[in-house]
């Protein structure tokens, strides 16, 4: 029951940090964020799960991946610079980040350009 009454406070709690965060924004704009944010975490979920599946493979002598040295494993796990292509995590993290930026922005230029045109045949949107 105690469970049960915890699961229902949360849940509270967390539609009125929605509802703050969301002010006076219309649902149909919302949803491009919490769909941004539900993507979001999809990535950092299957992030960790190849991370551990790395982590474990690096450690099991079974497996192809093996790395018999723990210093050698460990750098290989934690070294942000550890990559075939050479360059470095936080470069490309920077571009990921500058070009996600970028589709977002046009995206969003292209709804208000889609609005205007479904507005002049006469469709709100």
């Amino acid at each position: 029951m105690a469970k049960n009454d915890t699961n229902q406070t949360l849940e509270k709690t967390l539609w009125k940090a929605t509802d703050k965060l969301r002010k006076n924004m219309d649902a149909a704009e919302y949803k491009h964020i919490v769909l941004g944010l539900i993507f979001l975490k999809y990535i950092s979920d299957a992030f960790e799960e190849k991370y551990e599946q790395l982590r474990f493979d690096f450690a099991n002598p079974k497996s192809e991946w093996y790395i018999q040295e723990e210093r050698v494993r460990y750098e290989a796990m934690e070294d942000p610079d550890e990559d075939d292509d050479g360059i470095p995590f936080g470069e490309k993290t920077e571009t990921l980040t500058t070009e996600l930026r970028e589709q977002m922005q046009e995206a969003g230029e292209l709804d208000t350009e889609i609005k205007k045109q479904l507005a002049k045949i006469g469709i709100e949107s």
